[in-house]
């Protein structure tokens, strides 16, 4: 069996026309997830304190 998925990043209110397009294109199941952004910086300072914490998990 073949699987393929399709990641698709639209507006809240999109989403509605999204589901329907891809009902209409043959998709056999929808999940949908919720999710916000951060800034450059905070991706940064995010990363960071991940490598800090494997670090001093790995000690």
């Amino acid at each position: 069996m073949k699987f393929s998925i399709l990641v698709a990043i639209v507006p809240e209110e999109l989403e509605q026309p999204a589901i329907d397009a891809a009902k209409e294109l043959g998709a056999g199941g929808i999940t949908l997830m919720g999710a916000r952004g951060i800034s450059n910086s905070q991706k940064k300072n995010f990363f960071l304190a991940l490598l800090t914490m494997a670090v001093k998990a790995s000690c």
